[in-house]
């Protein structure tokens, strides 16, 4: 009997700051092409919709093409800094998107 999976809603590198930028960038990247590869956990909001994205809420063109890829939805991935609070806005909407 297969057992049940967890996957995520949001994946978040923290440390995006200083010296580990670059780090956390490529991380980001890294874990935004091993979630295209999960199954799908939803469809895209563009084949929900039947519309790309409405323009609000945060992230970019490219945050958005690394969330829908085939059809499918996966997880976004963001890097952020607690010790600055980068990302600290974006990640709470995705976080109550997610909760919705």
């Amino acid at each position: 009997m297969p057992r049940p999976r967890k996957v995520a809603d949001l994946v978040v590198v923290n440390k995006a700051d200083g010296a580990l930028t670059p780090a956390a960038v490529r991380t980001r990247q890294e874990y935004r092409l091993a979630t295209q590869l999960a199954r799908p956990k939803h469809k895209s909001p563009a084949a929900v919709t039947g519309h790309a994205g409405s323009g609000s809420g945060g992230g970019d063109e490219k945050d958005r093409e690394a969330s829908c890829h085939g059809g499918g939805w996966s997880a976004p991935v963001m890097c952020v800094s607690a010790a600055t609070n980068d990302g600290i806005d974006k990640l709470w909407e995705q976080v109550r998107r997610a909760d919705a």
